[in-house]
C-alpha cells in the first residue's frame, strides 16, 4: 500500500510539472507557443484538450461580467508580474497601462476552436489553471484508489474524502506575515477546494503603495479595496476563478458573490478587518484576533 501510495503521489506531482510548462503563458509549452503567433499577428486554432479551460475562462469572464478575464497577459506583462524573480521598481505609466485596457477590450473573445487575430491578447491562465491542475492530479489519486487526500499547490487545495473519522481540518494564511499570528482562520473540509487570491505573493511597494499581481481588467491596475478573499466551493475551477473574481471587485465583493453563486467567501479588507458570508461563518473558526464587519 505504502508502495502504490508513493506511486500514485508521484504520478500526480508529474502530471502537476508537466501542466505547468503546458500553460505557461511565456515558456515554450503549448501555449507559450500559442501566444507567441497571436503576438505575430497570426490566428490560432486551440488544441482539443486547451479547450475546455479555454471555454470555462469565456463563460467565468461573461459570468463575472468582466471582472475575471483570461485574456490580459499583457498587462500582468507590462507590471511585471509574470516574472517571480524580476519585479518592477515602479509602476508603468498610465498611458501605456490604458492604451492596453482598451485594446483588451476590442480584442475577440474566445468562441470556437479558432482564435484571433488578436495581437493585443497574451492568454493567461494562472486565475484558474491551477483549479484544474489539482482536480486532475487528484482524478489520478482516485484512479489509483487513494480516495481520501488531499492536493496542496502552494496553499490552494482541493480535498477528498475524509482523514480517518474525522474531516480534513486545514487552515489560511494571514495575508501579512508580520502579523503576531501567522493564520488567520481554519475549518472543517469535506469533497471541496479552498482557494486564496491575496495581494502578498507578488507585489512591489513604490512611495508607500503596495502594487500586487491581482490586475483588474477594466482599470489595468491591481485591484483595490482587499488584501485577501477565501473561497470553498465544489471543484477547483470554480474556486480558483471565483476567488479572482472577488478579488477584482474589491467592496463590492459580496454582490459578486451572489453573482456568481458562491456561498461560503471571506474577505481580508485593506484595513484589515475581515468579513464572511452567512455560510462561511458558520464554518470558519478564527485564530487571528482581527476586526469584523460582517453585518454591513
Amino acid at each position: 500500500q505504502r508502495e502504490a501510495a508513493r506511486g500514485a503521489i508521484g504520478a500526480a506531482e508529474q502530471h502537476l510539472h508537466a501542466y505547468a510548462r503546458q500553460w505557461d503563458p511565456n515558456g515554450d509549452g503549448a501555449l507559450g507557443g500559442l501566444n507567441q503567433r497571436l503576438a505575430a499577428g497570426e490566428s490560432i486554432t486551440v488544441p482539443a484538450d486547451m479547450q475546455p479551460l479555454f471555454r470555462a475562462a469565456e463563460q467565468w469572464r461573461r459570468d463575472s461580467d468582466g471582472a475575471f478575464d483570461a485574456r490580459i497577459g499583457t498587462l500582468i506583462t507590462l507590471w511585471g508580474f509574470d516574472d517571480a524573480e524580476d519585479f518592477r521598481t515602479r509602476p508603468p505609466a498610465e498611458a501605456e497601462r490604458a492604451a492596453r485596457v482598451e485594446a483588451i477590450g476590442a480584442a475577440p473573445v474566445y468562441d470556437g476552436i479558432a482564435y484571433g487575430p488578436a495581437p493585443a491578447v497574451r492568454w493567461n491562465f494562472g486565475a484558474i489553471a491551477k483549479g484544474e491542475a489539482v482536480e486532475q492530479a487528484s482524478a489520478i489519486l482516485v484512479e489509483a484508489g487513494f480516495d481520501h487526500h488531499i492536493v496542496n499547490a502552494g496553499g490552494d487545495l482541493v480535498v477528498r474524502g475524509e482523514r480517518g473519522d474525522r474531516k480534513w481540518r486545514v487552515a489560511v494564511r494571514h495575508p501579512r506575515p508580520g502579523m503576531a499570528q501567522s493564520l488567520l482562520a481554519a475549518l472543517d473540509v469535506g469533497d471541496e477546494a479552498v482557494f486564496t487570491s491575496g495581494d502578498y505573493e507578488r507585489h512591489f511597494e513604490h512611495d508607500g503603495t503596495r502594487y500586487h499581481h491581482i490586475i483588474s481588467p477594466a482599470t489595468g491596475a491591481p485591484a483595490r479595496g482587499l488584501q485577501s478573499v477565501t473561497v470553498v466551493a465544489p471543484e477547483g475551477v470554480a474556486a480558483d476563478a471565483a476567488s479572482t473574481a472577488l478579488f477584482v471587485a474589491g467592496a463590492d465583493w459580496r454582490a459578486m458573490a451572489d453573482r456568481l453563486g458562491i456561498a461560503v467567501a471571506m474577505v481580508v479588507y485593506d484595513d484589515g478587518s475581515l468579513a464572511m458570508t452567512p455560510a462561511a461563518a458558520d464554518r470558519f473558526r478564527l485564530i487571528a484576533d482581527v476586526a469584523r464587519r460582517d453585518a454591513e
